[in-house]
């Protein structure tokens, strides 16, 4: 497991700082430590490595690193539930799903990224 960040942040940074993690060289279940600020409280959030998959956008689909991590008690998502990011495995890593259970349902996020010429 390795360990990060004096400074906390929230849930959509905690998304976001999965683009720099060093994912190409760590076995499937790697764990990442994120000190976060949720309901003016800190926790710690464990992101997940999840591996390589295949997923279908639109009518290609798109090779992606995929991190999930477990929703701490306390936010608008429900409580123990699993948040998923889907990042592209090229250098720029965009995350291209994300998708999460909120108190009334499920989330999902979809980026749609035309393809290139």
């Amino acid at each position: 497991m390795v360990n990060c960040s004096p400074l906390p942040v929230d849930i959509l940074t905690a998304v976001y700082i999965t683009r720099f993690l060093p994912l190409q060289g760590w076995p499937e279940g790697h764990e990442y430590s994120l000190q976060t600020l949720i309901n003016d409280s800190l926790q710690i959030l464990k992101l997940t490595y999840q591996g390589i998959r295949d997923i279908r956008i639109e009518r290609r689909t798109e090779r992606v690193f995929v991190v999930s991590t477990v929703i701490p008690v306390g936010t608008l998502f429900r409580r123990d539930k699993t948040l998923r990011v889907y990042l592209t495995t090229d250098f720029r890593r965009i995350p291209l799903w994300v998708e999460a259970p909120v108190a009334i349902g499920k989330v999902r996020a979809v980026l749609y990224v035309p393809e290139q010429p």
